[in-house]
Order: C-alpha cells, then structure tokens, then sequence
C-alpha cells in the first residue's frame, strides 16, 4: 500500500511539472480511448490535428547551456529537465523534438540539442578514445579526431550517430590539462599522440 501511494506521489509530482502542453496532448489522447463507434473514429482524427498543433507551438527552447524553457520561462523541477534532455530526438520531419512517456513536441534549439558533461581520455589497444558524459545519461566513446571548435571557447564532440554536443564548463575543463596550440592550432594530447582540433563542419555536414 505504501509503495503504491509512494508511486501515485511521484506521479502526481511528475505531471505537475510537465509543460501545459504536454498535459493538454495527454487529455486529448484519453479523449479518443473513451469515445466509441464512428465517433471514436472522428475524434482520433481531431485528435491528431491537435497534437500536432500541439507539437509545433509547445513553447518548449533549449538554449546554449543546456537549459530547458517552456514559454518563456525556465523550466526548474530536475526530473523534468533530465527526462526533457532524456527525450530530445530528431521528428520524422527532421527537426528536434523532445519526448515525455508517449507524447513529444517540437523544441527549438538554440545552439546544441546534446550536451557533454564530463570528458575522460582513454588509451588501449585500439589506440586513444575519448569517453564522454551526457547530460541526460547517454555515454559514448569517440575518436579524439571528433573533437571540433566552434565559435568564440566553444567545443563541440561528435557523437557516433553524427550529431554534435556541446561540451559544457565542466568537460571543457576536464580536457584542459590535454589541450595543446601551436602557432594558431589547437589540439589535444592523448598519450604520445597529438590530434587536431578542427573547425565545426571539417569531418563532415
């Protein structure tokens, strides 16, 4: 009993915090379950017409640190920032999006849609690698060569499936200590080995 009242707080905590237009997607759904015959039909067919009217104007903004806004306002409660950052994915059409359970919305996205937190080189028999953190939980191993500069201090990985993150404070200064520049070029110092720091773009769109 306790667990289940447990459960029932955590949920209502959890839908509390999620952005209006998510609950106003959920109440659309249960509004088709219960409908029956043609007129269960009908209301689906509204129904998808307003998620994705939903979805484009959800309000929802990632900005250059990794910070969630939801009409204008910042988006404070951790589990829901960490399950927005959990969620962000490319929609069908190719744009960004972020996902709560079975809903999604599209998310403007100011600079990055991911984010590297922290940042550890590593050498083995394949040779160096760099492993990186994610904010929202994902963990990946790169090729110190997906390194790439941006603009101003700004440092971006490539991620395996081709997307880029954006290497907060905290793993900018977990590299620090392996940076290196020369004449204008930057690199990094895994081992014996130095690999260049390319512009964004360089290894690829």
């Amino acid at each position: 009993m306790q667990r289940r009242m447990r459960a029932s707080e955590r949920k209502a905590e959890m839908s509390d915090s999620i952005p209006g237009s998510f609950r106003a997607d959920l109440r659309a759904q249960a509004r088709s379950r219960v409908a029956g015959g043609g007129r269960a039909s009908t209301l689906r067919r509204m129904d998808e017409a307003l998620l994705e009217q939903l979805r484009e104007q959800s309000g929802l903004r990632l900005d250059g640190e990794g910070r969630f806004w939801h009409q204008g306002g910042l988006v404070e409660h951790a589990r829901t920032v960490q399950v927005l950052h959990e969620g962000v994915h490319r929609a069908p059409d190719g744009r960004w999006a972020t996902r709560i359970g079975k809903q999604w919305a599209y998310l403007a996205v100011d600079e990055a849609a991911f984010f590297v937190r922290r940042l550890e080189a590593e050498t083995g028999s394949s040779g160096a690698s760099l492993r990186g953190w994610l904010v929202g939980g994902r963990e990946v191993v790169v090729a110190p060569l997906s390194l790439e500069r941006g603009d101003g201090d700004a440092l971006f990985l490539r991620l395996p499936d081709g997307e880029r993150a954006l290497l907060l404070r905290a793993a900018q200064a977990s590299l620090a200590p392996l940076l290196r520049e020369m004449e204008g070029v930057f690199s990094v110092e895994i081992g014996n080995e130095r690999f260049a720091i390319g512009p964004v773009g360089a290894g690829g769109p």
